[in-house]
């Protein structure tokens, strides 16, 4: 996996120099199959460290290419794909089970119209609030670095890939920090007069993330923890997928990270990998993504260059 030489010179060091440094990384996605956007990354950070998945839905609400099965039983079908993809990339996995999109899923018109915001609410009316989720996630996990969708173009323009955005930039300044906070304001620095400092935010909750796959959130404490990047990752062939995905102006782009290296591990490049991990979403792409001549050279094409925004930055543990 090779830096592209055209990536800007003045920044700091790569998400390459971290993960091969020992950084460990994490994944916030909106369903199963995204995590196939960086999967070439979650490998390379498998065999250097950690590498986790916390993936927002099961996907009920998408396609199902393999058989005409919808929400609850698609949402196991994918959850199973899910799992199968995270073990191809050595990536740990948490599933936090909000609904994706609304009742129907893609056949259902009101979702073509839902906000990122809209999404947002609609996950908390499930009574669970998806931002405490991330942030018990990472408390857990502890990832140095953490990689979602860009909030404007996310990836696809799809409204769950950009609520997912919004959600874990705030969880990246709020799971650090122990004073009051309004839930869904993280980054808010003052603190009730009538609240100790050391005790927790209402909207962040000293609890344990709920486990990969499980139903229940475990109630053990955690501690805050704050990582140390977070970036964005990127569409750089948006219009060759979809004319009314905006492009993302180069200038924001601060990593363009190719796939081809040689994992020595594994015996095969990154990219193979990454594809190997897609083609577990039969679901998604037909029974046999990897011969599949609509969706292999448009994936393909997508995973072969990883471009990246670096949106956030902390200062690192122990400096």
């Amino acid at each position: 996996m090779n830096r592209n030489p055209n990536q800007p010179a003045n920044r700091p060091d790569g998400i390459l120099d971290l993960i091969d440094r020992g950084k460990s990384l994490m994944l916030v996605s909106a369903h199963p199959d995204d995590e196939t956007i960086v999967g070439a990354l979650l490998a390379r950070a498998a065999e250097r460290s950690r590498a986790c998945v916390a993936c927002l839905t099961n996907g009920e609400g998408g396609r199902n290419l393999v058989a005409p099965v919808y929400d609850a039983e698609l949402a196991e079908i994918r959850a199973k794909e899910l799992t199968e993809a995270c073990a191809v990339l050595g990536a740990e996995l948490f599933l936090l089970g909000f609904w994706n999109g609304l009742p129907g899923g893609v056949r259902n018109p009101a979702n073509a119209r839902e906000t990122p915001e809209e999404a947002i609410a609609r996950w908390r009316r499930s009574g669970r609030d998806p931002l405490a989720e991330i942030v018990c996630v990472i408390r857990r996990w502890k990832p140095d670095i953490l990689v979602t969708f860009d909030p404007d173009q996310g990836f696809t323009m799809h409204k769950e890939h950009r609520a997912a955005s919004i959600l874990t930039a705030q969880a990246f300044r709020g799971a650090g920090e122990l004073e009051n906070r309004k839930p869904g304001k993280p980054g808010d620095r003052r603190a009730s007069p009538n609240r100790r400092r050391s005790e927790p935010a209402p909207g962040f909750p000293e609890r344990q993330a709920r486990p990969p796959s499980s139903g229940e959130a475990s109630q053990s404490p955690v501690s805050p923890w704050r990582p140390e990047r977070l970036y964005y990752m990127v569409n750089r062939h948006a219009k060759q997928r979809d004319e009314t995905i905006p492009e993302v102006d180069p200038s924001r782009i601060t990593e363009i990270v190719r796939t081809d290296s040689l994992s020595a591990k594994r015996g095969k490049t990154y990219h193979q990998i990454a594809l190997e991990a897609w083609s577990r979403h039969a679901t998604q792409f037909g029974p046999d993504p990897l011969n599949n001549p609509e969706w292999r050279p448009r994936v393909q094409r997508e995973v072969n260059e990883i471009a990246l925004i670096l949106a956030a930055t902390t200062k690192p543990r122990g400096a």
